[in-house]
Formats: structure tokens, C-alpha cells, sequence
């Protein structure tokens, strides 16, 4: 049975300080909920479920090759976006790699079955008794069986691109000493001190967190003079060493497994923070499955992928009949798909045709940038506001 790690041990293997070994060879100290005491292991020894991925009723026989496909450019793409003082990113390896990599951090994991089946458990209810009707009782085993669960992931990380392709991102540079630890989620919650709103904080290394704030709308694309690229804002925050707090206290407060560093200083103490119940409200009430999450906003990351793939120029888009005098792209499934196929992408086919055609939702700038506006229910971004209040969650820290 395949070992199929829902976290990429490329991504683990990054916190080590064996820079020589690959990734997946390196060691890590892992503190693990239960354990009086950490102990070293390779990455890829951790973060994994023996066949998780497997669709044993369905002819891909697993899902696992989806992730791969995003993996394969991670180590590569997270020294990039390391680099201090850094402020863009090309647009296609962030359309590619680094937006379904954080929105694959959603559905990868464990915890996304129960999730799921609780979600349709609810669904169901409206439809019927799954006690007393046998028919019915049928249909939800088989969407929540094995294979159910598993092409479900894919139509959710579909669904998750636009609302993380909108969002703002930032990366923090941090010194002083301190060592970033992660787990087994690959992310904590994080507060934007401007907006109020709750992001997603990501340590991708020691030294390295990148964080992921929700927007209504956004610049997610601007031309550099040859490519479109995307903008990151960086941050460099120097933390000195002593107990546990700051990232590392909120890495652990809601980690459901174990949590993971570079050495034992740097997980040491982090164990009474470990969180007391799964993170599954965490995960459900930030983008998952919410306001923005959308059908209507899915065709926007095909339409990104087209833009940057063919490094269509602003001055061509504006020459072309791709732009209404608006500024509006309009692009078409017939243009977009193939295009899409020739590099990562979930594999789901989009149905345009449930909106009428394509539903246009990205603007060109007189200032030759691409603007985001999704549809979005109302309400959402409100939800999204002081969640560090009563309940089962942990405090959110305002990000560094």
C-alpha cells in the first residue's frame, strides 16, 4: 500500500539543518501529541497515510499524482520566494505551484474525511431520512467512501484557487535567532493587523513564514516589462531566542498530531500549547467551503493561466478582442482549457455551462495590472473578523 504523505516532504525536509541530504532524507525533531519527549526522524517519515490517496473504484486507482505535480517545483520555488527583501514572484509558478500548494494545504490531510462526511451528513439531511431510506443511505456511503472522498478533494482544490489566488500574500524574513517550527496542518492562524481579517500562516523553513490574507478584491497580476509577475510583501521581524511564543506557540496551539523543527531547541516547551481539539472549525471557517468559494469564481484561475502562460503583453490585450472597453478579459473555455492542460492543474472539468458561458471577472488596469474581483456572499468577510474570541479556537496572533 502506497505511503502517501499529506504533507510534502519536501516541505518538511526544509526544516532540517542537513542541507547536504535531498529533502525527503533529511532529519527533523518531532514533538508528537501524546509523547512525553521528541525524537529525530526523516521527513519523510512523517505526515503520511498508508493509501489515502487510493480511489480503488475509479480507473486513476489515485489521486496522488496531483500533488506530485505540484511538489516537484517546491524546493525550487520556496528558495525564490525566501530570498529577503523579496517582492515579486512570476506569475506562472505562483498560479502553478504556490497557489495550489496552499490551497492543497485545505483537502490534503487526514482530517479532511471527517470534515467532508460531516458536511454531507448534513446535505443529506435536507434531502431525507438516511436511517429509514436504503436508497438514499446508498448514495451517501458511496460519496463518502474511499473514492468519493478522494475526487472530492480535487473539486474542492478547484473551487479553493480563487479565493487564495485573491488574497494578499506576504512573506516574513525572521532573525534574531529564533527557529520557525510547523505541523502536521502546514499552517497556523494568523491576524492582519490592517484588516482584521484571519489568514493563513505558513512557516516554509526555519527563517521563512509566508502568510495568505483574504480580499474582496486584489491586484493579483502586474506586468514587469516582459512577464506578468506577482506581488509579494515582505517583512523582516527579528525574534530572539528564549520560550516558546510568538509563531512557534501558535504552530503548536493547533497542531492535531505532532509538530516539527530543526532541533530540540526549537520544539522544546511547545507541548502543553498542543491544541485540546482537532483544528476542523479552523480549517472549515477560513476558506473552505465559504462566501467565496465559489463555481462562478473558478474559471478566474483558468483565465490567470491562460494570460501568463502566453505572456500576453497589456498593449496586445488591449490591440486584441480579449478586453471589452472596460478592461474586462474575455476569455473563452475553447481558449483557456488547453492550455490549462499543458501544465499542473486538478483535473476536474469545469462545467461553464452552469453559468451561462464564462463569467468575466478579471479586470486589466490602466496601470497594466490584472484586478480580482470575485463573487462573494454577503456576510463572509465579517466571519472572517475577531475569531480569536470565545470557543473552541485559540487566540489569533497578529502576524509578525
Amino acid at each position: 500500500m502506497a505511503r502517501d504523505h499529506w504533507l510534502p516532504a519536501a516541505l518538511i525536509g526544509r526544516f532540517s539543518e542537513e542541507a547536504e541530504l535531498h529533502s525527503r532524507n533529511r532529519h527533523i525533531t518531532v514533538y508528537r501529541k501524546g509523547k512525553s519527549t521528541p525524537y529525530i526522524a526523516r521527513a519523510l517519515a512523517i505526515g503520511y497515510a498508508n493509501g489515502l490517496y487510493d480511489v480503488p473504484d475509479h480507473s486513476a486507482g489515485s489521486i496522488d499524482d496531483v500533488w506530485k505535480g505540484i511538489e516537484e517545483q517546491l524546493p525550487q520555488v520556496f528558495s525564490e520566494v525566501s530570498a529577503p527583501g523579496v517582492s515579486t514572484v512570476d506569475g506562472r509558478i505562483w498560479l502553478r505551484v504556490l497557489v495550489p500548494f496552499v490551497a492543497s494545504l485545505f483537502v490534503r490531510g487526514v482530517e479532511f474525511n471527517e470534515r467532508y462526511t460531516e458536511r454531507m451528513e448534513i446535505g443529506f439531511s435536507h434531502l431525507g431520512d438516511l436511517d429509514s431510506d436504503p436508497d438514499l443511505r446508498a448514495v451517501f456511503e458511496s460519496s463518502t467512501g474511499q473514492t468519493g472522498l478522494n475526487l472530492a478533494r480535487l473539486m474542492e482544490l478547484q473551487r479553493i484557487l480563487a479565493p487564495i489566488m485573491v488574497g494578499q500574500w506576504h512573506v516574513a524574513t525572521i532573525t534574531g535567532g529564533y527557529k520557525a517550527i510547523s505541523n502536521d496542518l502546514g499552517f497556523f492562524p494568523t491576524q492582519d493587523q490592517a484588516s482584521g481579517y484571519v489568514g493563513m500562516a505558513i512557516p516554509i523553513g526555519p527563517t521563512t513564514i509566508l502568510a495568505v490574507f483574504p480580499r474582496a478584491r486584489n491586484t493579483i497580476l502586474s506586468w514587469d516589462g516582459t512577464r506578468w509577475v506577482h506581488p509579494l510583501y515582505w517583512h523582516e521581524e527579528a525574534i530572539p531566542l528564549g520560550p516558546p511564543s510568538g509563531p512557534n506557540e501558535a504552530v503548536a496551539s493547533v497542531a492535531t498530531q505532532f509538530v516539527f523543527g530543526p532541533d530540540l531547541e526549537s520544539v522544546a516547551g511547545v507541548h502543553p500549547m498542543f491544541a485540546t481539539k482537532p483544528g476542523r472549525e479552523l480549517l472549515a471557517d477560513m476558506w473552505e467551503n465559504t462566501g467565496i468559494a465559489l463555481p462562478a469564481n473558478e474559471q478566474q484561475w483558468q483565465k490567470a493561466i491562460y494570460l501568463t502562460s502566453e505572456e500576453i503583453a497589456p498593449d496586445a490585450l488591449r490591440r486584441s478582442h480579449l478586453t471589452d472597453a472596460q478592461g474586462v478579459l474575455q476569455f473563452s473555455e475553447e481558449m483557456t482549457q488547453p492550455v490549462v492542460e499543458q501544465g499542473w492543474w486538478p483535473g476536474v472539468e469545469h462545467d461553464w455551462s452552469i453559468h451561462n458561458g464564462a463569467i468575466n471577472l478579471l479586470t486589466l488596469t490602466p496601470t497594466n495590472e490584472i484586478l480580482f474581483a470575485p463573487v462573494i456572499h454577503d456576510g463572509y468577510f465579517g466571519s472572517l473578523q475577531d475569531r480569536g474570541g470565545p470557543g473552541d479556537l485559540p487566540p489569533i496572533p497578529p502576524f509578525i
